[in-house]
């Protein structure tokens, strides 16, 4: 095979549930390497797509080619050298293997159906963690009311929802505002919540011991402070593992009122996958996903 052959190759981080679209697709390919499994067809284009999975990822591909690709010999042998997949082994009877597969990547998803998400209100040179839980939506300040108001927020509290609003057409909001909260409310709801927004009404100069005042559970925290100046939200995640040491990242986001709802969803829902694959607590999540596909390897060695 000639190099000019090979045009391109495409490898990026996908979610499970894309994969299962590649699953229930016709005339696909299903090979084992390792402990990959790995999805592959030949589009119109004469391109193979595919994806690959894995215990701590799920990667999607392409690979164009200039000749006509008329077997699985061919494709077998393009992903090996271009993928860099070793000991590829065709499954020629797949019709179990994809219902296997397709039952793996929505049960051990690293996606979520339902973001749960507490918001926190600290005024100007407040540090105590009681007298910020004593914040009430009746006191604030008219720029946080705005900002409750942009994330679609509701100015009561309803312990009866199961949900508040639906971001991307498929994922389930709850909110937790402490200014909504009574104090038993603030440890059952916010207590539990991995993600935690903290809006300032003036900017912070130490972020970062401002979040180790939180609890254990809440590892996420995206700090938002109003710039008056130019009316834009400035904005930071800061990370902290489970020796209570947080990290500051030190990319900060500028959004504008109209933007800040998609910006701060999609911050969280990225920064709790994250968090499932690469932090202190990831195992709890791949090592299931790990045994899980070697005992549908084990069935098809």
């Amino acid at each position: 095979m000639n190099e000019e052959m090979y045009k391109s190759n495409n490898l990026c981080i996908t979610t499970d549930e894309n994969c299962v679209k590649y699953l229930l697709s016709d005339n696909n390919y299903i090979y084992i390497s390792n402990l990959k499994f790995i999805v592959a067809f030949v589009d119109m284009y004469n391109r193979i797509r595919g994806c690959i999975i894995e215990n701590t990822n799920t990667y999607e591909f392409v690979i164009e080619y200039d000749k006509k690709i008329s077997d699985i010999k061919i494709i077998k042998k393009l992903m090996k050298k271009y993928m860099n997949l070793d000991k590829l082994k065709y499954i020629k009877d797949n019709s179990e293997l994809k219902i296997e597969l397709t039952q793996f990547c929505k049960k051990y998803s690293f996606n979520t159906d339902t973001l749960y998400i507490s918001t926190i209100y600290i005024k100007q040179n407040q540090i105590d963690i009681d007298t910020i839980f004593n914040n009430k939506y009746e006191n604030a300040s008219d720029n946080y009311k705005d900002f409750l108001k942009n994330l679609n927020i509701a100015d009561r509290f309803d312990e009866d929802n199961m949900y508040d609003d639906i971001y991307n057409d498929s994922i389930k909001i709850r909110w937790y505002p402490s200014t909504h909260l009574n104090l038993e409310q603030i440890r059952k709801y916010i207590g539990n919540t991995q993600c935690v927004i903290i809006y300032y009404d003036n900017e912070c100069l130490s972020k970062e011991i401002m979040c180790e005042i939180f609890g254990k559970v809440n590892q996420i925290f995206i700090c938002v402070s109003h710039d008056l100046f130019n009316n834009n939200y400035k904005i930071n995640i800061i990370h902290k593992n489970n020796v209570n040491v947080v990290s500051l990242s030190n990319f900060e986001y500028i959004c504008g009122h109209n933007d800040i709802y998609n910006v701060i969803l999609k911050l969280a829902n990225d920064a709790l996958i994250n968090l499932k694959k690469y932090s202190d607590i990831s195992e709890m999540y791949t090592y299931p996903r790990k045994v899980a596909l070697e005992k549908i390897k084990l069935n098809y060695s």
